[in-house]
């Protein structure tokens, strides 16, 4: 009778596969059925502008569905104890019917229901009596109460979220440094890694980064105005309508509005049909100093909006700051 053997490197080999896959499927299986409600928001502050014994502050509220269930009666609220709220707008995901209540110091939204992945973005702009003045902001609906999405999540979640970083970093620099990741893995999938790697709300980003530089470039009204736009702009937008704004006033008050037009090149997200369409702008306002050495180095300045939105506004101010010592 013959001997068996053991052969304890395949045991342990079939050990190790079955409880990865084990694992995964045990993730699925929960991501699949279970569903829970989550709400949460974040606060966004904008510039603080001095106005005669009182000064006005921007803020945008955004609430979001982060759970995998439907939340149903949503109420979000901005209480204001000092002070008076001016001006408020609003926009959500489609097909979302909200009922809005403004009064002199409350502004709140209603909202039937919201969705997985559905959001609501509230913006209002203040008075306040001093620039420590603030609003305080909530958010619940039927069995959840929101939270700073800046909070973690369950246990589960955040495994699955450093598998998928990980996963997606691994694609990512594939993707980028490989000479044969385009033969191999064809332009969808790269494009597909990008958008993993890509930082969310770009709509948003841009928004804000516009308002900020017609703020600090001493336009306040236009700022307002593309802060609570309901309409998704574009640069290429923005450069036409600061272009047009300008050739409405004189040439002492243009210089405003070149400020703004060369900060615009600081954005290195812009296209180069965008920044062609800006140049020509500012030379269409007229100033003897836009040369195009001048212009080109602002342009060798430039930083990406999502991946360095502090060090862009900084150079914004860098910039604002060299254009006024002039």
């Amino acid at each position: 009778m013959a001997e068996s053997t053991l052969n304890w490197k395949q045991v342990i080999l079939t050990a190790g596969v079955t409880c990865v896959f084990t694992i995964i499927a045990t993730l699925i299986v929960y991501f699949i059925t279970t569903k829970t409600p989550a709400l949460t928001y974040t606060i966004s502050e904008g510039p603080v502008l001095p106005a005669q014994h009182e000064y006005k502050k921007i803020y945008l509220f955004e609430v979001r569905n982060t759970g995998r269930q439907e939340v149903k009666s949503i109420l979000a609220q901005a209480k204001l104890k000092d002070g008076k709220i001016d001006e408020v707008g609003l926009e959500t995901s489609p097909g979302i019917t909200p009922h809005i209540r403004q009064e002199p110091s409350l502004y709140s939204v209603e909202i039937p229901v919201l969705n997985p992945k559905e959001e609501a973005n509230l913006s209002l702009i203040i008075t306040v009596p001093n620039p420590a003045s603030k609003p305080t902001f909530s958010v619940r609906g039927t069995g959840v109460v929101g939270a700073i999405a800046e909070k973690k999540g369950e246990p589960a979640s955040v495994i699955f979220g450093v598998i998928m970083g990980v996963i997606a970093a691994f694609m990512g620099i594939f993707a980028s440094f490989s000479k044969f990741s385009q033969k191999f893995l064809g332009t969808d999938v790269i494009k597909v890694t990008s958008m993993l790697l890509k930082p969310p709300s770009e709509i948003i980003a841009r928004k804000e980064i516009i308002a900020y530089i017609l703020s600090r470039c001493g336009l306040n009204e236009e700022s307002s105005l593309i802060r609570f736009s309901s309409t998704s702009i574009t640069f290429m937008g923005v450069a036409d309508f600061i272009h047009l704004e300008a050739l409405k006033h004189g040439t002492k008050e243009r210089k405003f509005y070149q400020k703004a037009l060369k900060c615009l090149l600081l954005i290195k997200n812009i296209s180069p049909t965008t920044r062609e369409v800006i140049l020509r702008a500012i030379k269409s306002i007229g100033n003897h100093e836009n040369n195009g050495d001048k212009l080109k180095d602002i342009k060798n300045r430039a930083l990406d909006l999502l991946w360095s939105p502090n060090q862009l506004r900084e150079e914004i101010d860098r910039l604002i700051a060299e254009e006024e010592a002039a």
